[in-house]
């Protein structure tokens, strides 16, 4: 059987070229992607594949790759880290494959719980191997219900696969409808967290234009927590005729207002993320919510030290993303990729000195990767998962973050730092530092 280790390291190597070769959505890419992810399938059996997302490690279903996205809703991820503490409650109402739930249950670990409603059958058994597969399922029940407004059950159509467009009592205009549903238990969220005794941190909804009917449940769970935060996907095209107005007010009744975090115009008329804050901002704003938690985390400590939003007018929004928020750039997209000259890499965000072109080598992964650092500019934090150990490196100066550093590079070091391009500047040789 593979290591899991060496079965990674391939499949980054594959991806890398592939990537080279042809777009992901080329017909050569489309014809080999169902073979390649049937031989992954083989080889990975139980420990899946390593992939990363906003940052963070995670090991995934090979079928379901070309589902995951190295950057995924950021401004959620924001507010996720902002209000989640070890050992909260959250609660995910479609939680498809389980990307929010691999995230919030790192986030409140080690005695946090996480519950994930999917009622899909197929995407149920998905998400159950994710959990498997990154040592959470001890951690986070799986409910293969669905919520609305009132109990019981109902027919859910959009089950034939993983599709992440299954929706109660009508097909998903945006997928395939088959010719019938199945048979889904139904409950709500006010009685199954009444029954538990559960006091959730944070509600996470994306229900296919259902919105309303989860929330119409959810009355006395979000009413009598103003301090519950609840982050809602709105799909108004999905909407039938007076749902806007139901949404308002519903909102009215909760005491709650509706606030876009997608950059959209109007939350309740354009799709997009949209966070329900109680209407008399109990639950403080959100730039104060992500200044309190950087200085938490002490980023304070470093050199250089700048709020978001001066990191934001400095940074291009791809370098904001790397290196505040911890996002990954897609491999081979980075110039300083092939950069073969001979100087001196430096971070983007301070201009600190990390890496010299001598230590610099073609690993294959699509990053630039080093054998070596430049003494004292780099820091790391360790973290430990199931199958491996995964240390993310970052600025020393500035605390930016850069990318991994993994134990299979080349001598003299046998270390590879996996590092995203867009965190780097490039200066040609004649620095001292570079000799």
């Amino acid at each position: 059987m593979a290591l899991p280790g060496g079965l990674d390291r391939l499949h980054r190597v594959v991806s890398a070229v592939a990537n080279r070769l042809a777009a992901p959505e080329s017909v050569f890419r489309r014809l080999l992607s169902p073979v390649y992810g049937a031989a992954l399938r083989l080889l990975a059996r139980d420990t899946g594949i390593e992939v990363v997302v906003n940052g963070e490690r995670f090991r995934i279903d090979p079928g379901v790759r070309a589902a995951v996205p190295s950057t995924y809703e950021p401004e959620v991820l924001r507010i996720l880290r902002a209000r989640l503490r070890p050992g909260a409650c959250v609660v995910d109402v479609g939680a498809n494959i389980g990307l929010w739930v691999l995230h919030a249950a790192r986030l409140t670990a080690p005695a946090g719980r996480v519950i994930a409603f999917e009622p899909n059958p197929a995407t149920a058994g998905v998400l159950r191997r994710h959990l498997r597969m990154n040592g959470f399922d001890a951690r986070v029940v799986v409910e293969t219900a669905a919520l609305a407004a009132k109990p019981g059950t109902a027919r859910l159509y959009g089950v034939a696969e993983a599709a992440g467009t299954s929706r109660l009592h009508e097909g998903n205009p945006e997928g395939a409808r088959p010719a019938s549903g199945v048979a889904v238990p139904v409950t709500t969220l006010d009685e199954y967290c009444a029954a538990r005794a559960l006091r959730p941190s944070l509600v996470l909804i994306d229900v296919e234009g259902l919105e309303g009917d989860v929330l119409e449940g959810a009355t006395r769970t979000i009413g009598s927590n103003p301090e519950l935060t609840v982050i809602v996907e709105m799909h108004p095209t999905l909407w039938g005729a007076g749902e806007e107005d139901r949404l308002r007010d519903l909102l009215g009744r909760l005491g709650r207002t509706a606030r876009g975090i997608s950059g959209q115009d109007d939350p309740l008329r354009s799709y997009g993320q949209v966070v329900l804050e109680p209407a008399d901002g109990a639950s403080g704003d959100e730039e104060q919510v992500m200044a309190e938690t950087e200085k938490s985390q002490g980023s304070g400590a470093f050199p250089v030290s700048k709020t978001e939003g001066e990191w934001r007018a400095q940074l291009t929004p791809e370098q904001f993303a790397v290196l505040r928020q911890h996002a990954t750039e897609r491999p081979g997209s980075c110039a300083l990729l092939h950069e073969k000259r001979p100087g001196t890499f430096k971070c983007a965000g301070c201009g600190q000195p990390l890496f010299v072109a001598h230590r610099k080598f073609e690993s294959g992964t699509g990053w630039p990767s080093f054998f070596a650092p430049v003494e004292g500019s780099i820091g790391t934090t360790e973290d430990r998962s199931h199958f491996m150990v995964r240390t993310e490196v970052h600025c020393s100066r500035c605390g930016g973050h850069l990318g991994h550093v993994f134990p299979d590079g080349p001598p003299p070091t046998g270390l590879r730092y996996c590092i995203n391009g867009v965190a780097l500047e490039f200066e040609p040789a004649g620095d001292a530092i570079s000799r």
